[in-house]
């Protein structure tokens, strides 16, 4: 509602056109209506960093879409506008390693990510969920012990890394503190299940 009162005092304004996107992507998950918006705010855009971070929306908004092939082409592009945007570098390394793909490249990005900026936990979440997919658990394991006193969202991957480092107790002592800050219960069960299981 306000983002379009303001369009209709400052309709050139990318900025406007971001937040108008981000209320459908965010509350009301109209991904179709979210992307619209963003594109009209690309071309808007008169700046290649502000072009960056737009292509990286697009390519979260596409995540959320299940369009695989579109979200690497905005990520790309992104990264075109600007190579060190560290949010793109996070997000599309994350993608990769969600999707399990391109893991040598998810790790190179999510370490420049890091580089960049330090102390932003999902960024080491990122970076020890990449080093999780390449079988580095102990790496893994050091980053996250820096990263647990920045951040509680680590705690979910943190447990999966010790149970890979056959630390079960420790695995289900952060994953029930996952669970407590509202990840996903069922998936903590499973994992829980199966560690006990074994």
């Amino acid at each position: 509602k306000y983002a379009n009162l303001a369009l209709e005092i400052f309709p050139s304004d990318p900025d406007l056109y971001l937040m108008k996107g981000f209320g459908k992507f965010y509350f009301m998950k109209d991904y179709a209506g979210a992307e619209k918006e963003f594109l009209t705010a690309l071309k808007l855009a008169q700046t290649d960093s502000l072009r960056s971070v737009i292509y990286c929306t697009l390519g979260d908004n596409c995540q959320r879409m299940g369009n695989s092939k579109q979200t690497y082409a905005y990520y790309r592009k992104g990264l075109k506008y600007d190579p060190d945007n560290s949010m793109l570098l996070n997000n599309y390394s994350y993608y990769l390693s969600e999707q399990n793909e391109k893991l040598q490249l998810a790790d190179r990005m999510s370490q420049r990510a890091c580089e960049l900026s330090p102390k932003i936990p999902t960024y080491i979440d990122t970076r020890d969920w990449v080093l999780y997919r390449l079988g580095r658990y102990a790496e893994g394991k050091t980053l996250m012990q820096q990263g647990i006193a920045l951040g509680k969202e680590l705690y979910l991957h943190y447990g999966d890394i010790l149970y890979a480092l056959n630390d079960t107790f420790m695995a289900i002592f952060y994953w029930e503190k996952a669970k407590e800050l509202g990840y996903d219960p069922e998936q903590i069960d499973q994992r829980i299940k199966q560690a006990k299981s074994k």
